[in-house]
């Protein structure tokens, strides 16, 4: 196909839920299809490069979640359309006291050591729901289950291979696989 504004558009509005691929009876993988088309158009605004970059290691994300806070450039975001307006709620949620507990690297079952196991934590869930990792951990130690979360992992790459940045994604997903086979 040629790339003209109507395939740019179409693009750009995909959410990328993959319903329309999981409905669909010829089994078209839509969502590596868009992936791919995204790789090869490598349109990326300045504001979605920065995002890519801050979420692909933890050390960044207390920056990210700083300029989360920030209500006056998550309006900016909004404005210039990286953001939607459900964005508010992870505002919020980037300042709750809670969410911004630091996680331990190792918390011992409770009673009788039944396995262990590591958690990933995931980027976005690091930002913006930490309340439900410290409960992961609380229902994991109470069935009795050592919990291991190594600081060597990274971002899932999901949102840089749903945004065109292939290899980055492979990148992030080898570093994982290295964390959590070892």
């Amino acid at each position: 196909l040629k790339v003209d504004s109507s395939i740019i558009k179409h693009i750009e509005s995909c959410s990328g839920c993959g319903a329309c691929e999981a409905m669909c009876p010829s089994r078209v993988p839509f969502m590596q299809l868009m992936d791919s088309s995204k790789h090869l158009l490598q349109k990326k605004s300045l504001i979605l490069k920065t995002l890519l970059f801050l979420v692909r290691h933890p050390a960044r994300y207390g920056l990210l979640k700083a300029l989360m806070k920030n209500k006056k450039l998550g309006g900016l975001m909004r404005l210039f359309g990286f953001l939607d307006r459900s964005s508010k709620h992870l505002q919020k949620v980037a300042g709750d006291v809670r969410n911004s507990e630091r996680l331990a690297s190792f918390y011992p079952a409770n009673g009788e050591v039944r396995g262990n196991i590591g958690l990933f934590t995931g980027c976005i869930t690091q930002l913006f729901d930490k309340n439900t990792l410290h409960d992961s951990v609380r229902l994991l130690t109470h069935c009795g289950y050592n919990v291991h979360i190594s600081t060597q992992q990274v971002c899932c790459g999901a949102l840089h291979q749903h945004n065109g940045a292939i290899d980055t994604a492979q990148q992030l997903i080898e570093q994982n696989q290295r964390v959590f086979q070892s």
